[in-house]
């Protein structure tokens, strides 16, 4: 499936209009019963008190530019800071990130929440119109950017088919969209997002901003904005970074972050979101700087239920001191995942050094779980930042105690399910997978695999539910005696993935009966033709054949038939017996010829005919 984004129009009432708006975005989270939970986040100017907004407005639409309901939104955050930045009349005034500070505003952000319940469709836009932005913005027309309309916009999707896909919630931003460059120093930021417990996939991409259509009421995007030279953004991590931030004064640009959620029955992801984060960048006159991380953390596999560490160390210069190292993250925020991380700290003027610590639970397991670490000085109006980003891929400890028995004509597996993991929750065990190789082979997984790869030479031979843990082979039509195999098993859980393979075990299948090794024409002729047969008798041990168990005296009879194998029948035709299991010779190798156990058979056309062996043993 493909979708595209629509910017919906949608019909808003005029507000007063004044500079105010310099970034922000909409959220939303699945209340349950058919109900989200809507939030939207600006950053104002907070020296713009006349444009304070106690509430702000918001349009739902469907995927034809219907409008399907309006919400009106009321400001929830407040802090005794924001209190002389508020308009007359507001009982919430918002939170005051930013004070004024030499010529500069300040930020206030401002969260508006509303509750709705949309029809039930397989797609929304959700959209805010708010006049106008701030003035002064490099890349939207310098001073007349306060002319344009505030907009920001959302998506929500709830196709058929796609389990989760109607009860999503947007990505938790955890750095708001307002930041500091100094002007020709390499700039970068990140905006902290981790999706829920739901294991959807950001993509992050820049895109244009939104204002308002007068004409229309709905909202487009900004025709006259340019980007700015030398922004990248790091698709994956969402990191953006200006190499060289210019010119002085207010920068905005945008970011698109989609949702990707992986459906179970398919294996497939599927586009469930699309988010527009506005961000604004102030690029100050300022001293050169660097904030730098050393040898920051690499993307790293985690065994659910073992502890995991880091050390961090981060140096800067050019800034002001201290240098605070913070970190965020799904499993940060999360209250469904287990156990929270940690992270330690210990500043010191121009450098700061930490410890990230996580021992994760089955409840994050086969998650990529993000962690954004951020190190900024104290610097003001804004501080100077560096973002490092990791992954951790907490992934399912193997089956454990597995056991081969042998049994009169299978062999008999057991385990026991992996500790603590796919047994409740989401993402439940489905299955087992059960691996066999001819031979002892152990499997050593590579770190951070899981299942087993097809290089490896186990083949699958069966699989169980996911509430047994035995099975059952006999290989189709038996085993060979003597013979010796490996097992492998592997728990499959609902999201696709695999745990670790479980260490291998070996079963010897017992010896405990004569094995043919070898039949060879040694003369081919009419009527003196040759036939050498060889065979091993049982070995004669506790674990094959136990003498005491079974005495003698003990007796093979080589039996022959003369082909085809359809017709005739079996006749004996050497018979070797004695009273003491010891007195019977014994083949070291299949080259050998004449012993106690084999044969020469001559004076027969081995021309014409085809022969058929086979040996019987008796004891007493």
């Amino acid at each position: 499936m493909r979708f595209k984004l629509l910017f919906i129009f949608c019909f808003l009432s005029v507000l007063s209009f004044a500079t105010h708006n310099r970034s922000g975005y909409i959220s939303y989270c699945y209340a349950g019963g058919g109900k989200y939970n809507i939030r939207i986040y600006t950053y104002t100017n907070a020296s713009s008190t006349s444009a304070d907004r106690c509430e702000q407005k918001l349009y739902i639409s469907d995927l034809f530019g219907h409008v399907q309901d309006s919400l009106v939104c009321p400001r929830i955050n407040n802090d005794v800071a924001a209190a002389g930045y508020c308009i007359s009349g507001c009982s919430l005034c918002g939170n005051l990130i930013v004070a004024p500070y030499s010529g500069y505003g300040g930020v206030k952000e401002n969260i508006y929440a509303g509750t709705t319940n949309p029809l039930n469709q397989a797609f929304y836009v959700l959209t805010m119109i708010d006049p106008s932005r701030d003035g002064g913005i490099n890349n939207m027309g310098g001073s007349s950017s306060s002319t344009l309309d505030f907009a920001l916009a959302d998506t929500m999707y709830a196709y058929a088919g796609i389990v989760g896909a109607g009860t999503n919630c947007t990505p938790i931003i955890t750095n708001p969209p307002i930041q500091n460059a100094c002007f020709g120093s390499p700039w970068c930021y990140n905006p902290g997002a981790t999706d829920n417990p739901e294991n959807d996939s950001l993509d992050f991409s820049i895109t244009r901003s939104l204002e308002g259509n007068g004409n229309t009421g709905g909202v487009e995007p900004i025709s006259l904005e340019t980007f700015p030279s030398g922004l990248t953004v790091n698709k994956e991590t969402g990191t953006l970074c200006w190499n060289s931030p210019q010119p002085q004064g207010e920068t905005n640009i945008a970011l698109l972050i989609k949702e990707y959620r992986k459906n179970p029955f398919d294996g497939k992801r599927y586009l469930v979101g699309v988010t527009l984060f506005d961000i604004q960048i102030l690029v100050r006159p300022c001293a050169l700087n660097s904030i730098t991380f050393q040898n920051p953390p690499h993307d790293t596999c985690v065994i659910a239920g073992t502890s995991f560490s880091t050390n961090i160390n981060v140096s800067g210069s050019g800034i002001t001191p201290p240098l605070t190292l913070s970190a965020t993250g799904l499993p940060f925020v999360s209250t469904s995942i287990g156990p929270q991380p940690t992270l330690t700290s210990n500043s010191s003027g121009n450098s700061v050094s930490g410890v990230f610590s996580w021992t994760p639970s089955c409840l994050a397991e086969n998650a990529a779980d993000r962690i954004t670490l951020q190190a900024y000085d104290n610097t003001l109006p804004l501080a100077n930042a560096n973002f490092s980003t990791f992954n951790i891929h907490v992934i399912s400890p193997p089956p454990l105690n597995l056991t081969a028995t042998a049994a009169a004509d299978s062999i008999i597996l057991h385990w026991n399910a992996p500790i603590g993991c796919g047994q409740t929750g989401a993402n439940t065990i489905q299955k087992y997978l059960i691996y066999r190789i001819t031979g002892c082979t152990p499997f050593i997984p590579s770190s951070c695999e899981t299942g087993i790869p097809s290089g490896s030479g186990y083949a699958l031979i069966g699989t169980t539910t996911s509430n047994i843990t035995t099975f059952s082979d006999n290989n189709g039509t038996g085993f060979s005696p003597g013979n010796t195999y490996s097992y492998i098993v592997v728990a499959e859980f609902g999201d696709g993935s695999f745990s670790i393979a479980s260490t291998n075990t070996c079963i010897i299948i017992k010896l405990n009966v004569p094995l043919l090794v070898k039949v060879s024409v040694d003369t081919t002729d009419i009527s003196v033709g040759r036939m050498l047969v060889w065979w091993n008798k049982p070995l004669a041990n506790v674990g094959n054949f136990d003498t005491i168990a079974y005495p003698g005296p003990y007796k093979f009879i080589l039996y022959r038939r003369i082909g085809p194998l359809t017709t005739n029948t079996f006749t004996p035709i050497y018979t070797i017996m004695h009273n003491y299991y010891g007195q019977i010779g014994e083949i070291n190798n299949m080259i050998d010829t004449i012993s106690d156990d084999s044969i020469d058979t001559r004076g027969i056309s081995t021309i014409t005919n085809q022969f058929y062996y086979k040996v019987a043993f008796y004891y007493t």
